[in-house]
């Protein structure tokens, strides 16, 4: 039986086969976890589909499309095992002899026979069909690192959102002299972004709009958020628990914390990934003044944080004192969301971080 690629989440076409759990042709029962995949949100588990011999079709770190074989799992000895020639898979035949993931890639692709036939080679693997696509032009330039699973779902997504979603946009500054005053509870230390992400959370009742609608009861006092977090291995955009941003500031820069970590290992579990009303983009790296944040193809809207400045604010009269600002975006569906709802919510958010009973307290009530 061939070990296919499966559906893990519906915006992911493309994934990553990151490593082989188990020998090739060691015997596995049904079930047993063989390999890990990754796709743009999370690292999966990839399950034998039978009982028997496995044979890997493909080596680690093959990029692969939903559906495409990787492997197989019969009685040892079976056809299962053995190459797939061009003819038997209904590529192009003359006695070529393909791996899977090479005749994934000729199909794909509409590579001729008269090609393959002139790499000279006894069975063609997916890294020869690659090494022709990229000579004729088809393919990643040379020198030029192709991108992993991971980064091609996040482009899919990206593709996805400038495609699909009208974006309009609004930013606001918000006086950040309060926050910094405030910035510890007990043993903890936070900032903008821990305060915004409880913030947002709290507001879904009052600015239903601007949230998923499926996240989004009558009686919420609050609601999870999704944040955008990259230690280097990959964009992921986990979600904050909506008892965590109940719970207020502290609770929330207790989990970014973990978050963080989990990001700086680039692994996420899939429930980890899902389940957000409401994206926030953090951009908030020392001299960033403005961002325009994605709208997942899930959301209506997302927040953008940028870096904290200084600024001169009036102090009375005459006199002018150092105050510290920072501008916070909302890109919005413009499908549901209008100008005017956006402008309130805003408002209602740079009101709102300035209140440190809103955010410090059970509920912000």
């Amino acid at each position: 039986m061939e070990l296919l690629i499966p559906r893990y989440n519906a915006n992911d076409d493309i994934c990553l086969l990151l490593e082989w759990l188990v020998p090739d042709g060691a015997t596995v029962r049904v079930d047993d976890c063989v390999a890990t995949v990754e796709t743009a949100k999370a690292v999966h588990d990839l399950m034998s589909p039978s009982a028997g011999a496995l044979r890997h079709g493909v080596p680690e770190g093959t990029e692969c499309s939903v559906g495409m074989s990787v492997g197989w799992v019969g009685a040892a000895g079976s056809a299962a095992e053995a190459p797939v020639t061009g003819a038997s898979a209904g590529d192009p035949g003359d006695g070529l002899i393909l791996t899977r993931a090479a005749r994934d890639l000729v199909v794909r692709h509409g590579v001729t026979s008269r090609q393959l036939m002139g790499l000279s080679k006894a069975v063609v693997q997916s890294a020869d069909v690659e090494r022709l696509l990229e000579a004729a032009g088809r393919g990643p330039a040379r020198g030029a690192p192709a991108a992993g699973g991971h980064q091609r779902g996040v482009a899919a997504t990206v593709i996805a959102s400038h495609r699909d979603i009208p974006a309009a946009y609004l930013a606001v500054d918000v006086p950040a002299d309060v926050v910094h005053r405030e910035r510890t509870r007990g043993t903890v230390v936070f900032g903008m972004a821990e305060v915004l992400l409880t913030v947002a959370g709290r507001l879904a009742r009052d600015h239903p709009r601007i949230f998923q609608p499926a996240s989004v009861g009558d009686d919420d006092e609050a609601v999870p958020v999704a944040v955008t977090l990259d230690a280097g291995h990959g964009l992921f955009t986990p979600v904050i628990a909506a008892r965590v941003v109940r719970s207020g500031v502290a609770g929330v820069a207790v989990e970014l914390m973990r978050l963080g970590r989990k990001a700086a290992r680039g692994r996420f579990a899939p429930q980890e990934l899902t389940g957000g009303a409401l994206l926030v983009s953090l951009n908030d790296l020392p001299g960033v003044v403005a961002a325009v944040p994605l709208i997942h193809p899930e959301h209506r809207a997302a927040l953008a944080l940028t870096a904290t400045r200084e600024v001169p604010v009036p102090d009375g009269g005459s006199a002018w004192r150092t105050g510290r600002v920072v501008t916070i975006g909302l890109a919005y569906d413009h499908r549901h969301v209008n100008g005017r709802d956006a402008a309130a919510f805003l408002h209602e958010v740079s009101r709102r971080m300035q209140d440190p009973a809103f955010w410090t307290d059970a509920d912000g009530r």
